[in-house]
């Protein structure tokens, strides 16, 4: 049954001037809401109004809650409520919880307050976002309630208590912030804030807003980089300190370059399908990584935000040898223009070992200026079938199978509408046995590795000895050839040089290999917070560099083989799976004497500028010192992080070297032709980046 409207209005509005003469500044403009439980706490919505004139209400089957709202003070209350099925307002309202909240993460934020009744099932509201100097106050009727506490960056509180009338005051609630880590993101060239995106792995983390700040809190494990993006810059890498509140300053970013590539192909239309990939190019002059790819549905396309640097553009076809790229060198800022032509060479490929056909042999081919590589696999006699292949030049050709011990390596050309390689591998070996030095005794499964250099190029190759400690390797070429075996509890030889002329095409040479009896090392890894190491890599090095390499296992442990007399001098580097590394001498002992390896937590990186006094330097490498032990290649890789090249210098003449324990580094460019340097650079490294500019040809100065 309706109640008339006007009575309604009537009584409501005198109950809520009665309660707002008590709760309320008197002249503090005030407005009445209906909600139910559950609903937020504002005085937004069409069932809020000006408490002066009331609103009425109808009878349902769920119990309501009258609200009011002081403008002036931005307070919210709970006026009272109205039972189910009834138009009656009870206000019952006399208590007030009030508090005030502060935090150490990035702050100020505002917090949210989560009110729950313990006592009346469903009863439960959120105060909005507020700013965080100041209390927030909350009128509600008496009884229990849970109060939880929201802020971004902190750790949520919660608290229950009993509310009795009067001011029930929480005092300062403290939080601590969680792991978080923030930075504004800027243009280098202007200033001016970037969007910007913030992954780890692939996986968002953070992203900046209009004026390029960003925040992103830890949840599990830290990420020790992030890779910054932002539209029409190239993407940046940063390095994210071991703090709680990790605060990364402003990311100046680089406008990214252009390439607009054009497709020249004599046919009436592209072949189909066909990709386009940008990939980044190393010190050896091989393709290192994808750095773009897109499919190609027209003979021009773009890639654009590109970092300053030496590229690729490459585009693939469906066949193996369908491919043609060039190589690219981009500056910041750049719109560069490239024009790719598809040629279209016929290429059939005849294999032979000797006088034998060899058919169902791997070919693989590496275009040696453009760099792409692909595969395939002769027929039958040895012979395929032609192929399309999309640029001419010269290519590096292994051929590998079951008739060949190690690859056979060729240099080919190709530039002839109709082209035909004739590969004859030469039937030469090396034979001979793995045997115990003490008594002649050959030494199954021993790892014998021949390391050939012939006609300007270089390969290693591995073999497993038979049960009695033979050994064969066929196809051996022209040039020169390393062989060395080891064995578990045996010391490495090695043999240097055994040398094949073009008359040895047909030669056996019988090389032995003696091997001393050695001890056997258990070391064990631990990372900075003492968790084992497993999956480390375990460096053996000496004077004359890294000689053997091991991974730990699950539980932090490996075990190495090296005689006593050579323990003095040699020592072991540590590189895990995580960040950082360790260097550690190898003293002698027993095998009952293990060596313990804590890795030292990554604390700073070294950023290196190298000039001629003036201009950049691009393409300097660097040794480093660390412990007074040269790093192999396996540990610059790690801190420069580089796939597959040693560290130098980018366009800009800087290099950084990133993730690095405290302590003392020393460092010194290797010398090319018109540069020369003085003594090594000696940087101590504590937390954070420490910068070097190198002066070739004329000193060094940091």
């Amino acid at each position: 049954m309706k109640i008339a409207a006007a009575s309604f209005l009537f009584a409501v509005s005198l109950a809520a001037a009665a309660v707002s003469s008590q709760m309320f500044d008197k002249a503090a403009a005030t407005r009445i809401c209906v909600a139910a439980p559950g609903e937020t706490l504002d005085d937004r919505g069409s069932r809020c109004m000006p408490a002066s004139r009331g609103f009425a209400v109808e009878p349902t089957p769920e119990p309501r809650v009258f609200r009011m709202w002081d403008v002036t003070k931005q307070d919210q209350s709970v006026l009272g409520k109205i039972p189910a099925k009834s138009t009656t307002l009870q206000t019952d309202v006399s208590s007030q919880l009030r508090v005030r909240v502060s935090g150490e993460g990035k702050w100020p934020q505002p917090y949210v307050l989560h009110i729950r009744s313990t006592t009346e099932a469903g009863w439960k509201w959120t105060v909005p976002p507020g700013p965080a100097s100041r209390a927030i106050d909350v009128r509600l009727p008496d009884g229990k309630y849970k109060v939880i506490i929201d802020a971004p960056g902190h750790k949520q509180r919660t608290f229950e208590r009993e509310l009795v009338p009067g001011v029930n005051d929480f005092g300062l609630v403290r939080l601590k912030p969680v792991p978080q880590i923030f930075g504004v993101v800027q243009a280098r060239d202007s200033g001016e804030p970037l969007p910007a995106l913030l992954t780890s792995g692939g996986v968002l983390f953070a992203k900046s807003d209009e004026k390029g700040n960003f925040f992103g809190e830890v949840k599990e494990v830290r990420p020790a980089t992030l890779e910054v993006t932002s539209p029409g810059y190239a993407p940046r890498i940063v390095l994210v300190p071991e703090k709680t509140l990790a605060d990364l300053g402003r990311i100046e970013m680089t406008r990214g370059a252009t390439v607009r590539v054009r497709l020249d192909w004599l046919g009436q239309e592209l072949p189909k399908p066909m990709t386009a990939q940008l990939l980044d190019r190393n010190e050896r002059n091989a393709a290192r990584r994808v750095i773009r790819s897109q499919s190609i549905t027209a003979p021009e396309f773009t890639f654009d935000g590109i970092p300053a640097g030496l590229y690729i553009v490459l585009v693939k076809g469906s066949k193996p040898l369908q491919q043609t790229g060039s190589t690219i060198k981009l500056t910041e800022g750049e719109v560069a223009d490239l024009v790719l032509k598809l040629e279209n060479i016929r290429l059939t490929t005849e294999l032979t070992l000797g006088d034998t056909a060899l058919s169902g042999h791997r070919l693989e081919v590496l275009h040696r200026k453009s760099r792409w590589e692909a595969s395939f696999t002769t027929g039958e006699l040895g012979v395929t079938s032609p192929m399309e292949l999309w640029q001419s030049g010269e290519f590096m050709v292994q051929v590998k199978g079951d008739r060949l011990t190690l690859p056979f390596i060729k240099v080919l050309e190709a530039s002839s509408p109709e082209e035909r390689w004739t590969i004859a591998i030469p039937s030469a070996t090396i034979s001979g046995k793995v045997f115990d030095a003490r008594n002649g005794k050959g030494l199954a499964a021993a790892e014998v590795i021949l390391q050939s250099e012939v006609e300007e190029s270089s390969s290693v190759q591995k073999v497993i000895t038979a049960a009695d400690g033979s050994y064969s390797l066929t196809g051996i070429r022209q040039g020169r050839h390393q062989i060395s075996a080891s064995a578990p509890g045996f010391t490495k030889t090695t043999i240097d040089w055994i040398t094949f002329s073009k008359s040895d095409a047909k030669t056996r040479k019988v090389v032995p290999i003696p091997l001393k009896s050695a001890i056997t090392r258990r070391i064990s890894v631990r990372d900075w917070s003492g968790q084992p190491g497993g999956g480390a890599l375990v460096l053996l090095g000496g004077p004359q560099g890294v000689r053997d390499r091991y991974t730990t296992d699950g539980n932090g442990v490996v075990e190495i083989s090296s005689a006593a007399v050579e323990d003095t001098g040699t020592y072991v580097i540590v590189l895990p799976q995580r960040e950082s590394f360790a260097v550690q001498p190898l003293t002698s002992g027993t095998e009952s004497d293990a060596i313990h390896v804590s890795i030292p937590p990554p604390v700073g990186s070294i950023r290196i500028r190298a000039t001629d006094g003036a201009l950049p330097l691009e393409g300097i490498r660097f040794e480093l010192r660390a412990g007074g032990i040269v790093l192999p290649t396996e540990v610059l890789l790690r801190i420069s992080r580089r796939i597959g090249r040693l560290p130098e210098t980018d366009a800009s003449g800087e290099l950084l070297l990133s993730a690095l324990p405290s302590g003392l580094y020393e460092f010194w460019p290797a010398e090319r032709p018109g540069t020369s340097s003085s003594a090594p650079v000696r940087v101590n490294v504590t937390q954070g980046e420490t910068f070097v500019e190198v002066i070739l040809a004329r000193q060094l100065r940091s």
